[in-house]
C-alpha cells in the first residue's frame, strides 16, 4: 500500500488492484503574520509552529498581536499541530514635521507605545484619528495622525517638531507565508493588518499558490477604517466603504476591533482577527460558516447596527455583530458576485470546489503510468467521476451536476476539464488540470 498526499489537504490509499482510500483533510493549516512585540525572539520572516502558548509569548511576545490571534483562535476551534506565525520585520522612520499638517510615509504600525514625538525638544503625545480629514488636537504637545493615510495635524508651529514611528515591512513576510502550505493542501493566511500594501501583496501569493502550486490557500484581512468612532478608535462609515479587491480567495472582516485594547497595544484595531481565522480553519471543511458566535471574544469597539449589516455584506465585507454573543455575520468573499455572476464565492463553496479539484488532481496523478495512451486517459476519466459521486454521497456536490473530460496534450501530459456544482447553489464551477507524468 503506498500514500500519496497529506493533511490537511487529501490523501489517496493505493494497494496493488488501484485507489483504496480517499480521506480529505478536515483543517486548514493557519498562519497569521504580525509585527509582535520588541522582546520577540523570531527571525522575521521566518515560519515558526505555534505549537504551544509558551512558544508564541517567547517567539512573539506576550502581548503580542500574535498571542492574541493564537489564543482566541484556539478557542475556535483551530488546531496548533496545523498553525504557524510569522513576524514582520520592522524600520524606524525618524521624520521633522516641517508644517502643522500634511502626510507622512506609510505604513504605520499602529501602536503609540512604539512612536515618539517632540515639539521643540519637549516630549509630546501621539493621539490617532481615523477620520479622512484630520482635525487639530485638542492639547498642545499633541500630534492627531491617521496610521491608515499617514495624514497629521498639530497645534505647534514649530521648526523643530519630531515624530519616530515604526514601518512594517509587510512584503517579505507574507511571501514567506507561502512556505507554510505544501502542494495539495489547504490553508487560511492572515496578515493581522487592515495595510494595503499586505493585502495587495497577500492577493498576489495567494493567487499564485492556487494556479501554479495548487496550495489551496485563502486569506483574511480586516477591512481598512475610514472613521474614527471615539477617542481615536478605528471603526467603519458605512455609507462610504468599498472593498479594494474582487478574489474568491481573500475574506474582509469589517469590525474586528475590541473594545478592550487600545492604542498602545499591538494588533489595535484588528484585535479579533485571530477569531474569526480561527473559527474558518478549524471548521470543518466539509461543514458550512454563517452566523456563528465567535468565543473569546468580548466586547467590540463598535456594534453594527441591521443596516450596517445589510451595506456591509452587500459590499462584499464580513461584518462581526453583537446579538446574543459575537457573531460572524455572512462567509462570502470579496469577489463581486453580483456583477460577475457564477456560482457563489462564499468560504463553504470555495472549499467545496477546492476539495473537487484536489481530489481530481490526486487521483489523476495516482493513475497516469508509463505510457499516457487511450486507456490511460479512460482511466483518469472514471476514476476521477467515482471519487465526485462519492461528494456527493457525502453532501458536497449536488447529483448529476457533475461532468469530467479527460484527454491527452502532449506524450506526458494529461488535460482534466471537471464541472462541478456544489450543493446549494444553481450554477456549475469549471476546474480545469494539467498534470504531468
Amino acid at each position: 500500500m503506498a500514500t500519496y498526499g497529506q493533511l490537511p489537504g487529501v490523501q489517496i490509499e493505493t494497494s496493488s488492484v488501484g485507489i483504496s482510500n480517499v480521506t480529505v483533510g478536515r483543517e486548514s493549516i493557519l498562519t497569521f503574520i504580525g509585527v509582535g512585540s520588541d522582546n520577540a525572539l523570531a527571525t522575521p520572516n521566518e515560519p515558526v509552529r505555534l505549537d504551544s502558548r509558551s512558544t508564541v509569548s517567547e517567539q512573539f511576545g506576550e502581548d503580542s498581536d500574535v498571542m492574541v490571534a493564537y489564543e482566541q483562535a484556539k478557542a475556535n476551534g483551530a488546531d496548533d499541530r496545523f498553525m504557524y506565525g510569522i513576524l514582520v520585520d520592522t524600520e524606524q522612520k525618524d521624520t521633522t514635521l516641517d508644517s502643522q499638517s500634511g502626510t507622512i510615509e506609510t505604513d504605520i504600525v499602529p501602536d503609540t507605545s512604539t512612536m515618539t514625538y517632540s515639539e521643540d525638544s519637549t516630549d509630546g503625545t501621539v493621539v490617532f484619528s481615523y477620520d479622512s480629514t484630520v482635525s487639530a488636537p485638542d492639547n498642545s504637545g499633541q500630534l492627531s495622525l491617521n496610521p491608515v493615510s499617514g495624514a497629521y495635524q498639530t497645534n505647534s508651529g514649530s521648526a523643530s517638531t519630531e515624530l519616530s514611528y515604526q514601518r512594517p515591512l509587510w512584503e517579505d513576510a507574507v511571501r514567506a507565508a507561502t512556505a507554510t502550505v505544501e502542494e495539495g493542501e489547504f490553508g487560511t493566511i492572515v496578515p493581522i493588518t487592515y495595510e494595503e500594501t499586505a493585502v495587495s501583496t497577500l492577493q498576489t501569493e495567494i493567487t499564485e499558490m492556487r494556479e501554479d502550486e495548487l496550495k489551496m490557500a485563502v486569506g483574511v484581512y480586516a477591512a481598512e477604517p475610514n472613521t474614527s468612532i471615539r477617542d481615536g478608535v478605528p471603526g467603519y462609515d458605512t455609507t462610504d466603504l468599498t472593498t479594494r479587491y474582487q478574489d474568491d480567495a481573500l475574506f474582509a472582516i469589517a469590525g474586528a476591533s475590541l473594545a478592550s485594547r487600545s492604542a498602545d497595544q499591538s494588533g489595535f484595531g484588528v484585535s479579533a482577527l485571530g477569531a474569526v481565522a480561527g473559527l474558518f480553519a478549524g471548521t470543518p471543511n466539509d461543514e458550512p460558516i454563517y452566523d456563528n458566535t465567535v468565543i473569546g471574544v468580548n466586547e467590540l469597539a463598535q456594534d453594527f447596527s441591521r443596516s450596517d449589516v445589510s451595506t456591509l455584506r452587500k459590499e462584499g465585507f464580513i461584518p462581526l455583530r453583537e446579538s446574543d454573543g459575537i457573531r460572524i455575520r455572512d462567509n462570502q468573499s470579496t469577489y463581486d458576485q453580483e456583477s460577475e455572476g457564477g456560482w457563489e464565492r462564499d468560504l463553504f463553496h470555495r472549499r467545496v470546489v477546492d476539495i473537487a479539484l484536489l481530489t481530481s488532481y490526486r487521483i489523476a496523478r495516482r493513475q497516469i503510468g508509463g505510457v499516457l495512451d487511450t486507456d490511460t486517459v479512460d482511466d483518469v476519466e472514471d476514476a476521477v467521476g467515482v471519487e465526485l459521486d462519492e461528494l456527493v454521497r457525502d453532501g458536497l456536490l449536488q447529483a448529476g451536476g457533475q461532468d469530467v473530460n479527460s484527454f491527452r496534450v502532449s506524450t506526458n501530459e494529461l488535460g482534466v476539464e471537471i464541472d462541478v456544482t456544489p450543493l446549494g447553489v444553481t450554477k456549475s464551477a469549471s476546474i480545469e488540470l494539467n498534470v504531468l507524468q
